[in-house]
């Protein structure tokens, strides 16, 4: 983001006024991508324009891919995957090829050349029977092929997750100041390619003196977030009107809610090197001075992503929220300075702060103050990126990018693997950490880190909050599975837990741009091989669950409604006409009237499908016993569904019978079928109204594997 406060301050003609002037302003938005056909880095610009400012009006350029970018970006990243899908039936399109010999002409290649060959129609018959009589190709699902500009995007967010983003080097600092001069801003370490969901900043700092004791603004020390303050992650500041150096810390969530911690305890002296760290994710925020927790907060909820810079002391001129029609500087910053600050893209545990607090020592007595480790290794040479690991990745010789390792051919999905595993990593270290760190166990006093009282929930609603937070945001560089989990999945035993978390790493980054474009995609042409609906759909065994739902989640919130029926059901009448039944004193179809199925079906089926469409963790109808006490608080409505399932699972209902093979061996021994003989009008109408019970345990979020192969067009 560029800010010009004084637009026209060498404008030869001051005499007139702003409305007559305009300013031609040419921009150009580009990133740097390896290249393997030049095996090197270079240059692709995204975006070339220009614009005429004729007002005042302030203008907002940000280094973002427009909509219809990331829809080409993900056509031609499908449709490199595709062009390497082997083909599944070649003999199939051997035989397809010769039916249509009329009109097309199967070809060959000559064996001295690439030159296609076509051969005479006469010859074309015997060509297919040599083709056929070949013995069948065992062909090896070897898994996609992503194409390398998109590897090398994910290498490069890799090697930043794997070490940290240097903001500031740990051999030198970086001098800031109140109101002087801004320090130019550093670019988001996601490089725009990926989201925020964790967050770890660590900074040394010196203030030279206090700040101005009349002034009510706050003084920045760090700053990553938006010109509106609708996001930061985090924003790091003295607070101000106070003669006490105060260090507060704010960080943004995706409810808007602001997290504001605070470190009333303790001034921060001037001319005295300070650590400072600050912890972010889903569950809290922490706040660490010299390595000790100080202070820590609940967030409730993922944090609030942004591609914004970063910022270290005063911002420059629109970054805060404060400003006015005319841009003037409203932020300070300290008289200090600041070492060896980094960004991590993961969340840090205590241990981790502690030990990097321990094994540093801060040398003053230099010339220029520096950080010296006991470690002989640079901390700044693990953020460099390596060209090498560049050209491995665009030739598939890293093992988390090559596609002979994360195939299929054994009848294991290992990326499926992957993401259940993460997923249930994150499950146990999220409820670990609430119970260790936060105290949330059912019956006790939680405390913040002063001791004061904090109403944290109960632990049946975290889980809850927990299962609902997206595979999205979930950071596998922060987890650590142990040993009974890794078991649990056999597959994965003999990869590299390093190997894991980058290839999950990259599933998030693939479905991470597949969300953006969801909601563009016509997904009525999944069954046009040349669409993108049929390209995106060949890819999902990469597209986290999550996303799957969603779009099925959205139709089914907006076509919900909260009308709820009421039924009577007898059921000592349909246990009589069961006992009748039995004995054949009562004919089938009058013994399925007056079942608890048949109650309910003389009722619901009359009424409008629209008043059975019930949100989720909702009922579309409730119940009333006849001639029993109870009210229906979910009870009597499940108890109900049971019966229900009883009678159509039974041998007096005659709607459906059991699967041929219930006798026998094999799979679907228990499973029952629509009966073929009951073709009457009464009948069929049953069976309509057992296609609202299953529509109804759809939008209960009970769905069968069926459901999700027509959704994806697999029939």
């Amino acid at each position: 983001m560029i800010i010009f406060p004084d637009l026209f301050s060498h404008d030869p003609d001051s005499s007139r006024p702003l409305t007559d002037k305009e300013l031609k302003i040419e921009y150009e938005i580009f990133r740097n991508v390896y290249d393997e056909s030049l095996h090197d880095i270079r240059v692709d610009i995204l975006k070339t324009r220009k614009l005429v400012q004729k007002s005042d009006t302030q203008i907002y350029i940000a280094a973002e891919q427009s909509t219809f970018d990331r829809v080409i970006e993900m056509s031609l990243l499908t449709l490199a995957v595709h062009q390497t899908l082997p083909v599944e039936n070649p003999r199939h399109m051997l035989t397809s090829l010769a039916s249509n010999s009329a009109s097309t002409q199967p070809r060959s290649t000559d064996g001295n050349s690439n030159r296609p060959v076509r051969p005479s129609s006469s010859s074309s018959n015997d060509l297919l029977s040599v083709e056929i009589a070949r013995p069948p190709k065992v062909i090896k699902n070897e898994g996609y092929r992503l194409p390398p500009l998109f590897l090398g995007e994910v290498a490069r967010a890799i090697q930043v997750s794997d070490s940290h983003y240097s903001v500031v080097s740990h051999l030198g600092p970086v001098v800031l100041t109140e109101s002087d001069e801004c320090v130019s801003g550093r670019s988001c370490p996601t490089g725009g390619v990926g989201e925020i969901h964790e967050f770890t900043v660590i900074l040394w700092m010196y203030l030279e003196k206090k700040g101005s004791e009349n002034t009510e603004m706050a003084r920045n020390i760090f700053r990553k977030g938006d010109r509106n303050s609708n996001s930061l992650l985090p924003l790091i500041c003295l607070t101000g009107g106070t003669k006490k150096n105060t260090i507060q810390v704010q960080v943004t969530t995706k409810g808007n809610n602001r997290i504001t911690l605070t470190h009333d305890g303790e001034d921060i002296k001037p001319r005295v090197w300070r650590h400072i760290a600050v912890t972010g994710n889903a569950i809290g925020v922490k706040l660490y001075v010299d390595g000790k927790l100080v202070q820590k907060q609940r967030t409730n909820g993922p944090l609030k992503h942004n591609s914004d810079p970063i910022y270290l002391g005063k911002c420059p001129p629109g970054v805060d929220s404060t400003y006015s029609t005319q841009p003037t500087v409203k932020s300070l910053g300290v008289n200090g300075s600041v070492l060896d600050c980094r960004y991590y893209l993961r969340c840090l545990q205590d241990k981790a702060i502690i030990r990097y607090k321990s094994e540093t020592q801060m040398l003053t007595k230099s010339s220029v103050p520096k950080i010296q480790f006991q470690s002989s290794r640079d901390p700044d040479s693990e953020t460099k990126l390596s060209l090498q690991y560049f050209r491995d990745v665009a030739a598939y010789k890293v093992p988390e990018f090559d596609p002979g390792r994360w195939g299929s051919s054994l009848g294991t999905n290992l990326d499926n693997e992957v993401i259940t595993m993460f997923e249930a990593c994150y499950q146990q270290a999220a409820m670990h950490e609430l119970r260790e760190v936060w105290k949330l166990v059912a019956g006790s006093a939680n405390v913040d880190a002063n001791g004061n009282p904090v109403d944290n929930g109960n632990e049946r609603e975290v889980r809850n909050a927990l299962r609902h937070l997206s595979q999205l945001n979930i950071v596998a560089h922060s987890l650590n599975p142990d040993s009974k989990l890794l078991e649990r999945h056999d597959a994965l035993s003999d990869i590299d837990l390093q190997t894991l978390k980058r290839r999950f790493f990259m599933l998030q980054m693939l479905n991470h741009k597949m969300k953006t474009i969801f909601p563009l995609v016509d997904f009525t042409q999944v069954g046009l091989s040349w669409s993108l609906a049929s390209r995106l759909c060949g890819l999902r065994s990469l597209i986290f669950t999550d996303l799957k739902r969603q779009p099925w989640q959205n139709v089914l919130q907006q076509t919900s409604s909260n009308h709820r029926t009421s039924v009577l059901v007898n059921r000592l009448k349909a246990l009589r006409t069961r006992e009748r039944a039995s004995t054949n004193a009562l004919n089938a179809i009058e013994a399925a009237k007056k079942s608890v199925f048949g109650q309910v079906y003389r009722i619901l089926n009359f009424v409008k499908p629209v008043y059975l469409r019930c949100s989720a963790n909702q009922r579309p109808w409730s119940i009333v016993y006849e001639g029993e006490g109870g009210t229906d608080a979910g009870g009597l409505f499940r108890d109900s569904l049971s019966a229900i399932c009883a009678d159509l699972q039974s041998d007096y209902l005659p709607l459906f019978v059991k699967c041929p093979n219930s006798r026998g061996y094999g799979d679907n021994q228990e499973k029952w079928i629509p009966n073929p003989v009951c073709t009457s009008s009464l009948q069929l109408s049953m069976y309509t109204f057992v296609g609202k019970l299953m529509g109804t345990a759809i939008r209960g979020n009970t769905i069968s594997t069926w459901t999700y192969r027509q959704l994806c067009g697999n029939r």
